[in-house]
């Protein structure tokens, strides 16, 4: 087999626009007052066998502390003078920060700040990230349909029911069952002839529509009255949280004692007290009802109409503005984070 004579050329690495680098000086003399400085507070304090504090030779304490002493000093000094130079050129630093002696920075630019190998020299490149620089277009051309919601009647007479049915009380009715009903009844299961646990009880209460029982349990007291009884057929769910009948089937008997229909209370002037209207005024309660739903639903608007206007309109040109940050670098960018950067002042005043 013959060898190749094809060139092999290294892909290209593609630049990245949000990767850039830094260079920057220290004042070593600077720095090795600052040492000294730092040296000498510590020997007010520090403690050697044979000698008392405050009276360890400053000889001794640079053999030990020196080294540790000049690494810190030196640490804090790159990145004061790293962060006080991006901010003279307007540098918006996003993180990845990495300094390195400018004449070791080939070998050493995947390691973080080293104060001993900085030491070479007084000249230091900095790589960093930077937040993108983004261009909006005109947005003051672009219309906004403002997204309202209004208490129409319709929703303020569902929420007064809503408030009557959690006040509602049962009376005992001679008739047959019908959905909404409360019932009592004795009950008994069987699964191969035989009883099971739970599946038994005497004077058991519950209200029809409201998904307490199964639902072929509801649908075989349906139409029964008091006294009556009946048996059929009730399947277990898979996962029912019985576990000793999930999934078989058994064979109940039901017995209606009573039947109890739902009586919802007026709309007068001890319901209007009874919800916290001290003169009993149905109009002031009314009043404060549709106040509150107002309020309800301003404060949703509020919190979701972006996400809402986004999905009325999904404009092309949100589309094109996301492809343009990703473009810039946020390749994870998604359209509803776009859609906060780009509208949040046009779709706050939308918004009611």
């Amino acid at each position: 087999m013959s060898e190749s004579n094809a060139v092999q050329v290294p892909a290209e690495v593609p630049v990245n626009p949000l990767v850039q680098s830094l260079n920057f000086s220290l004042d070593m003399d600077k720095i090795q007052i600052e040492v000294d400085k730092r040296l000498k507070k510590l020997a007010k304090t520090v403690k050697m066998p044979g000698f008392r504090p405050g009276k360890v030779p400053m000889k001794m304490i640079v053999q030990s502390y020196g080294a540790e002493v000049h690494s810190e000093v030196l640490n804090d000094e790159l990145v004061r003078s790293f962060y006080d130079e991006a901010e003279k050129q307007s540098l918006r630093i996003a993180g990845g920060l990495k300094i390195a002696p400018a004449q070791e920075q080939s070998a050493s630019a995947g390691s973080n700040t080293d104060a001993a190998t900085a030491e070479l020299g007084m000249n230091f490149t900095a790589t960093f990230e930077v937040f993108p620089t983004i261009q909006f277009g005109d947005f003051s051309a672009i219309e906004v349909e403002r997204v309202v919601a209004t208490v129409d009647d319709a929703a303020l007479n569902k929420t007064l029911d809503m408030l009557r049915k959690q006040r509602a009380g049962f009376t005992a009715v001679d008739r047959a069952v019908q959905n909404g009903d409360q019932v009592e009844c004795d009950f008994v299961g069987r699964i191969d002839g035989q009883e099971f646990t739970g599946g038994k009880a005497e004077g058991f209460q519950f209200i029809l529509g409201q998904g307490q029982m199964l639902p072929e349990f509801e649908a075989a007291a349906i139409g029964l009255t008091a006294g009556q009884s009946k048996t059929f057929p009730l399947s277990f769910p898979a996962d029912y949280h019985g576990k000793e009948v999930a999934g078989k089937t058994a064979e109940f008997e039901i017995t209606i004692q009573k039947v109890l229909a739902q009586q919802l209370p007026e709309l007068d002037e001890a319901f209007a007290k009874a919800m916290g209207v001290p003169d009993g005024s149905i109009e002031t309660f009314i009043k404060d009802v549709r106040e509150n739903l107002e309020r309800e639903v301003a404060k949703w608007l509020s919190l979701n109409c972006q996400e809402v206007w986004c999905r009325m309109k999904s404009p092309n040109w949100l589309r094109t503005r996301v492809k343009a940050l990703s473009n810039a670098g946020l390749k994870t960018l998604k359209t509803s984070s776009c859609l906060k950067i780009c509208l949040r002042h046009k779709l706050k005043s939308a918004c009611v």
